[in-house]
This record gives structure tokens, sequence and C-alpha cells, in this order.
């Protein structure tokens, strides 16, 4: 598949959080619809692109995810002009604010759910290096 088909594939599946204020701690990450248990979260693109994306290609998704391309993606009323690099999604992982309890799990730099995650739920990792899945900032 070639890159510019995984990205819609991803907006249209897999954009599950975006930024919001946090009464934890300043900004932190919040679910924009219900995510899965054991769920890959903050996919990283490895080309520095920009795509024209048809908002016909997009009609289906989401309200909650047209409302995160209408706030971060260029636009016009036909398309979406989509930059894909590595940190169009990937940068939210460093506002997931730090929990004793937390509902996802850190793996190098890799992030997984660890429950089920309500729509509306602030994501929450141990900053703590006290096991596997606590990496460091």
């Amino acid at each position: 598949m070639r890159e510019k088909e995984k990205l819609i594939e991803y907006i249209k599946n897999d954009i599950y959080c975006r930024l919001k204020p946090s009464k934890i701690h300043g900004v932190g990450v919040f679910a924009i619809k219900d995510i899965p248990k054991n769920t890959k979260l903050f996919l990283n693109f490895k080309d520095n692109v920009k795509y024209k994306i048809s908002k016909k290609d997009l009609e289906n998704l989401d309200d909650s995810v047209k409302d995160y391309l209408d706030d971060h993606m260029m636009s016009s009323p036909k398309y979406y002009l989509v930059v894909n690099n590595k940190d169009t999604f990937d940068h939210l992982k460093l506002y997931v604010n730090h929990s004793e309890n937390p509902n996802t799990i850190r793996d190098n730099e890799e992030y997984f759910t660890k429950k089920n995650i309500k729509n509306g739920e602030e994501l929450l990792v141990t900053y703590r290096g006290d096991g596997k899945y606590a990496g460091k900032l």
C-alpha cells in the first residue's frame, strides 16, 4: 500500500486523540472516540510529504476526527492538505500526563492502550522507571 493510502486509512480508522487542557497538568491527550484495549497510538510516518486529500475520500469520518483535521490541517472546501512527517501525529505523545494508575503503557517510544478508553477520557502513563513499559521521557 502506498504511503498516501496508508495515511488515508490512518485518518479514517486510527486518529483517536487530541490535545486539550488537563485538570492534572497543563495540556493533556484526550480520546476523541472510544479506543479499544491494546490499540497502538500515535503512528509515526517516515516520509516528509504534503498530500492533497479529497474531503470526499474522508466523507464518512467521525465528526471529532473532522474537527481534528479542521483544527490542524490546511483545508479548502474540497480538500485537506495533510503534511505527512514524523511529527504530524506522533507529537501527541509528548503531552501524555503522568498517573500512578495509567490507562496507557509505553514500550520504548510506542504507546498502547492498557484498557478500553472512553471518548473524553484523558490518556495517562506512568513516568516512573519501575517496569518494562515505563521508559524515560
